[in-house]
């Protein structure tokens, strides 16, 4: 088989367009049916921050979640502080957007997260009919994407969880030329690219770090 085969699919244009019908029910009925709220606490987090961002409040929260976050003074009450300065942003910002869109609630919050799980599966149909050249094969993988195992109660969550496996998938999915880098920009991740706010200080530093620290250390 030669490069150009492997890269073809075998569903025609009705079968594409079967195929993101269907995925846009099941990712309706996944995300509405199992998650009708925030169900623990990162979910809520990234749920307030939205909220509050749709409000015109910005990226803020009504309390302390990290370290990063703590005013110069503890005696003084916790009002409004940034949020997101140790999580990623992106799933606060695509259900921000909704709400502003349709309105401060949990079901405007999840239309992102619904619009992701039709993205990653009908990428996971895209890989399963190139990679075995049949239309079994991509249904399979479509069916197997949405079943999920026991993580499937997840993709609604208003979280990375589902932001963060759409752009994987179709990044996996392409020639992977660039693909950490647009990750990175879409998830706000891949390492010190997306960290919003200063580093850890309780890091463990890596070996690379140790080093160079002993052969500073030696030079003085």
């Amino acid at each position: 088989m030669s490069t150009g085969d492997s890269m073809t699919h075998p569903f025609s244009r009705r079968e594409w367009l079967i195929a993101a019908l269907i995925a846009a029910v099941v990712a309706g009925v996944v995300v509405y049916a199992l998650v009708p709220r925030p169900t623990y606490l990162d979910s809520y987090y990234h749920y307030n921050a939205a909220a509050r961002l749709a409000q015109g409040d910005g990226l803020t929260d009504l309390t302390l979640w990290t370290y990063l976050g703590l005013p110069p003074d503890l005696t003084l009450p916790a009002t409004v502080t940034p949020s997101h300065l140790y999580w990623m942003p992106m799933s606060a910002l695509l259900s921000g957007a909704a709400m502003a869109a349709f309105g401060v609630s949990m079901d405007a919050a999840q239309i992102p997260m619904v619009t992701c799980l039709a993205g990653a599966l009908l990428v996971a149909v895209l890989a399963g009919g190139w990679v075995t050249q049949t239309r079994r094969g991509a249904w399979l993988a479509l069916a197997l994407a949405a079943a999920s195992g026991g993580f499937v109660d997840m993709w609604g969550e208003i979280d990375t969880v589902c932001a963060v496996c759409a752009v994987r998938r179709a990044g996996a999915d392409g020639d992977g030329r660039g693909a950490g880098s647009w990750q990175a920009v879409a998830v706000g991740g891949g390492g010190d690219i997306g960290r919003a706010g200063p580093p850890d200080p309780f890091r463990r530093p890596a070996a690379a770090d140790r080093r160079r620290a002993g052969r500073a250390d030696c030079a003085a």
